[in-house]
């Protein structure tokens, strides 16, 4: 039954040519994705990973178990994040409240699809 060799052959890299084709094919087809994430980043703000991005969800929270007002805790929250990221300047904040954030977040389908299941469900309520 055993004929007492029981070592792993790999079918497809039998010998060392097939192998060093298929890393050559591998490292061709790698090249491209790694110039396209080598690309220039955007410039991150000076407070990014730091302390001070924990600050804007944290005064929502706050204020929103302090006020019981959830939506305007959260609009202040809002707008705090946005004076941090713009360096407490007016209109960098409008900018990257308005441009970054909800233009940014409405653009993508997959958003705009969430955005879409309350109007569902209402109208299986409606049919019903």
């Amino acid at each position: 039954m055993n004929s007492g060799n029981d070592t792993y052959n790999p079918g497809f890299f039998r010998n060392k040519k097939s192998y060093l084709l298929c890393l050559a094919i591998f490292i061709l087809v790698m090249c491209p994705m790694i110039v396209y994430g080598a690309e220039a980043e955007a410039p991150k703000p000076a407070l990014y990973a730091t302390f001070w991005s924990l600050v804007p969800p944290l005064v929502a929270i706050v204020l929103a178990l302090i006020s019981k007002e959830v939506y305007s805790s959260l609009a202040i929250g809002v707008i705090f994040g946005g004076l941090l990221a713009s360096g407490f300047n007016f209109e960098g904040t409008m900018k990257t409240i308005f441009e970054k954030g909800f233009v940014s977040v409405l653009s993508s389908a997959y958003n705009v699809g969430i955005f879409d299941l309350p109007c569902y469900f209402w109208e299986w309520l409606l049919l019903l």
